[in-house]
């Protein structure tokens, strides 16, 4: 740091997850936008699988306890889609769901 104080490791690797993250919330941001005009993919609930997946396995150790239940409920909601190559049952309750992770994901953000 500038003033000569150094992060200690936990703090690193926070602030290395909340970038990933923020990377992840334009990511999510852009799903969302696609979907909403009707030019999804299956690709791009794979993606939004994927993007769940790795935030269920990471955000509780930084703490982020209801970003980590939020995206478990889009990572359930779509598992059947992606492991088990079944129709999406329900689009509208996937863009809720990614609508309320990228809240989330926000509320995450704070004050850094």
């Amino acid at each position: 740091m500038a003033d000569g104080t150094a992060l200690d490791p936990i703090a690193q690797l926070r602030l290395r997850f909340l970038g990933s993250l923020r990377r992840k919330h334009s990511e999510v941001e852009d799903l969302i936008c696609e979907f909403s005009a009707g030019t999804g993919t299956p690709e791009m609930v794979h993606r939004l699988f994927y993007l769940s997946h790795n935030i269920v396995g990471v955000a509780p150790t930084h703490g982020f306890h209801e970003l980590a239940r939020v995206a478990q409920a889009t990572e359930a909601m779509l598992a059947d889609v992606v492991l088990r190559n079944l129709p999406l049952a329900d689009e509208m309750e996937m863009l809720l769901l990614a609508d309320e992770l990228a809240d989330e994901m926000c509320a995450c953000f704070g004050d850094e």
